[in-house]
């Protein structure tokens, strides 16, 4: 999309919310993550301000249509702090968003580990954790490891990336002193990989996230707001749980990070015990390296750099999981 489609749709999506004309719009681009959004900007016409989201030209139309699907009918009855469904406008490769901008600071630390705020996202994302998908929302909202449409062993396919991806992460991202054990850390996943995510899939279905991560935070004070629902889906809270404790985890923190994580879990009733729980920080490991593989330290920036190399490192989830398995 050009400047001038990207003007067009703020335009529209500004009048349909507030009835009034966009010409005096302050507008203010906002980088996006890697995701599928094409275009974020923030706008504002002195008293009222919102957040478009336009999807990119290569997204899949079913991503921003089931972000908006949430926000209408899964998350506005509870009692979660999400942004509000202000406007939608279709264009080709889905809907266009207006939003509401939610307060505070972005929670953009995950290169920390910090059980306090993991307390509070745990705390925040319970609501969602404790509820049953409707069979209504079964076409809207996919099953998690469902993976490419029309894919017989999604998660077989998952395992091959792994593998695949493995050694160019490594010579991007590893430590020679710490290359043998990790080497052999990943035969051992490699044999027992797809039992994992077959596992995950078959557990307790609620409602997930499906990205929980601190890019996803905006923090208000003790207030967590949870933000960007485009990966939202059916599955074990067990796979939001480990996902959000992972990318935090070292060695200092990993027995608190396991005691927050059963404790979350068991307060919604879908503690699947400790095996399943070993089989998710494997699946986690294998989509930090599917994610990071093909992308060199010089392009990504020093706070995920910081992350990576310590999950890749004895200090981190490789280590944890290298003990785990080595015991």
């Amino acid at each position: 999309m050009t400047q001038a489609d990207h003007a067009a749709i703020v335009s529209a999506l500004w009048s349909t919310w507030t009835g009034a004309s966009a010409v005096s719009l302050q507008r203010v681009a906002i980088a996006p993550d890697r995701g599928v959004t094409g275009h974020v900007e923030r706008c504002t016409d002195g008293s009222l301000e919102a957040i478009v989201k336009i999807p990119g030209d290569q997204a899949d139309p079913a991503w921003a249509a089931r972000e908006a699907f949430a926000l209408q009918h899964v998350l506005s009855p509870l009692d979660m702090c999400v942004p509000t469904l202000l406007a939608e406008l279709p264009t080709e490769r889905g809907p266009a968003l207006l939003l509401s901008i939610c307060p505070g600071v972005d929670g953009d630390i995950a290169a920390e580990p910090d059980i306090a705020l993991s307390q509070r996202v745990l705390a925040a994302i319970e609501p969602l954790h404790a509820m049953q998908p409707k069979p209504q929302w079964t076409s809207h909202l996919p099953h998690w490891g469902a993976g490419t449409a029309g894919a017989l062993r999604p998660h077989a396919r998952r395992v091959r990336r792994f593998e695949r991806r493995y050694n160019a992460c490594l010579q991007a991202w590893g430590d020679p002193k710490d290359l043998p054990w990790l080497c052999k850390l990943a035969e051992r996943m490699q044999s027992t990989l797809e039992g994992d995510f077959a596992t995950l899939a078959t557990l307790d279905t609620r409602v997930l996230h499906g990205d929980l991560h601190a890019d996803n935070l905006r923090l208000d004070g003790d207030r967590v707001h949870l933000l960007d629902w485009q990966s939202i889906s059916c599955g074990a809270p067990l796979i939001d749980t480990a996902y959000w404790l992972n990318v935090q985890m070292s060695h200092e923190t990993a027995l608190a990070c396991n005691a927050l994580g059963r404790s979350h879990l068991e307060a919604v009733g879908a503690w699947p015990g400790e095996a399943c729980w070993q089989a998710a920080q494997r699946v986690d490991l294998s989509g930090i390296i599917s994610a990071y593989a093909t992308r060199l330290p010089s392009m990504v920036c020093q706070r995920e750099a910081i992350f990576v190399r310590r999950q890749l490192s004895n200090e981190g989830l490789s280590g944890v999981l290298w003990d785990l398995m080595s015991s």
